[in-house]
């Protein structure tokens, strides 16, 4: 029996009946193929631990098959089984465009899509990156967005360059408003790994199709932002008053955002101004106590000196001696009372402080 011949219920019975790495030699192949061909047909396989619970007796929960296999595995292998996502009755002519949108569809004449079947618009145009089906109703998106976008305090520009775009303004706050069209990728059968380098051969690793899908971008200056993308149930054609209520509550946020940024480098500077305030003023204390402490330190010295000249003038006059008639040491004498007087620092700081309320 082959492996790929069985059909998903057949699959289903059979790795419920029996661990797949006994199941797995029955058709000669690994137990990891076996896994892959359930994957791949949305099968799924019992959980961890699952046959030993059937050993011990105990009857675990056996997961139900699905009724056709998961979209995502589906589309992801097969790109001819990708639905393409349309609105149905939907009229999508311009009556009174926006003259940006006018202005964007005057560039989009003569645009070649490129491999992927994007036609990407840049430069001072509405930024689109979209298929050639998809385009008239970008450009219908795009212009109702801003006719409900056209509120007090809201500044819409089309700019140029690198910076260029549909751009948003709100207070202080710019945003670049974009729409583009999302893109599945599948691998390419028909590719070679083996011929990859050889010059003739030509043949892309992957096939892109496009899938209709529309997704409004808004980006702000730090390259963040906000999409909103078609779901099946609810299309943005349904809700485009609902993305311009968004996109205006982003901006609201971004502006707050940045105010409540502001207010906090400016506390921040406030309290580093205070803060370099304050170690000024500790740094000239510091420096007032250290010539404080100079000044003291004279001072003992001067006491120190005319100490010392007393008792030597006692001592010499204990001996019956009178200073005054020895010229020697009368002359020390004087000149160590001189030293003392010339290190006592009580008049320096009294004639500085007598100096200071006079110019006051």
């Amino acid at each position: 029996m082959d492996l790929h011949s069985l059909t998903r219920e057949q699959l289903y019975d059979m790795v419920w009946q029996k661990p797949i790495v006994v199941l797995a030699p029955e058709f000669g192949v690994s137990d990891v193929a076996v896994k892959k061909r359930c994957k791949r047909l949305g099968v799924p396989t019992p959980s961890r631990g699952y046959w030993a619970k059937i050993e011990a007796g105990i009857r675990p929960h056996r997961t139900k098959l699905p009724d056709s296999i998961p979209a995502a595995v589906r589309r992801r292998k097969n790109p001819d089984s990708m639905v393409y996502f349309d609105v149905e009755g939907a009229d999508y002519k311009l009556l009174r465009p926006h003259s940006f949108v006018a202005t964007t569809k005057q560039a989009t004449r003569g645009a070649k899509p490129d491999e992927k079947g994007i036609i990407h618009i840049y430069g001072s145009n509405i930024h689109l990156g979209v298929s050639v089906e998809t385009l008239p109703r970008a450009l219908w998106l795009i212009d109702h967005l801003l006719k409900w976008l056209e509120r007090p305090g809201i500044r819409m520009e089309l700019r140029d360059g690198y910076q260029g775009g549909l751009h948003l303004q709100f207070k202080d706050v710019d945003i670049l408003v974009q729409i583009r069209e999302a893109i599945r990728e599948f691998p390419n059968p028909a590719y070679n790994p083996k011929l990859e380098f050889r010059i003739l051969d030509r043949t892309p690793s992957k096939i892109y199709r496009c899938s209709g899908r529309l997704k409004i971008q808004v980006k702000s200056d730090y390259g963040y932002g906000r999409e909103w993308i078609d779901k099946p149930t609810v299309p943005l054609d349904a809700c485009i008053k609902q993305v311009a209520d968004g996109i205006v509550a982003y901006l609201v946020e971004l502006a707050d955002a940045r105010e409540q940024r502001r207010e906090r480098e400016r506390i921040n500077a406030e309290n580093s101004r205070l803060a370099w305030i304050k170690q000024r003023e500790r740094e000239a204390e510091e420096k007032r106590l250290r010539e404080l402490e100079k000044l003291a330190g004279q001072f003992d010295l001067s006491k120190q000196v005319a100490q010392l000249a007393y008792e030597v003038e006692r001592v010499i006059q204990g001996r019956g001696i009178n200073p005054s008639e020895v010229e020697s040491v009368d002359m020390w004498l004087r000149w160590a009372r001189d030293r003392s007087s010339s290190l006592n620092p009580v008049q320096i700081v009294v004639t500085s402080l007598l100096s200071k309320t006079t110019n006051d």
